[in-house]
């Protein structure tokens, strides 16, 4: 399927940039983020069995639930939505 010629590499917003190296772009790093939460999740599902002699802290989900019995979570909101 051919698009409107208006739509060709960005259209508009050609000009600006390369449009096909940004879309690679924000797919690439949108998979190292799909990467990078699975790891958060997976290490505190899963641990080594000679891990548990080096690490002894809190796991991510109780740091969150610290976070919001401190407060400390409310500075991250308004940073993010301010």
């Amino acid at each position: 399927i051919q698009g409107a010629d208006w739509a060709v590499n960005g259209g508009l917003f050609g000009a600006v940039g390369d449009i096909v190296w940004a879309r690679e772009a924000e797919v690439k790093h949108g998979r190292i983020a799909m990467l990078a939460a699975t790891g958060l999740i997976v290490q505190d599902l899963v641990t080594l069995p000679f891990y548990n002699k080096w690490y002894t802290g809190e796991k991510v989900w109780a740091l969150h639930d610290k976070l919001v019995k401190v407060g400390a979570a409310w500075q991250v909101l308004l940073f993010l939505f301010a």
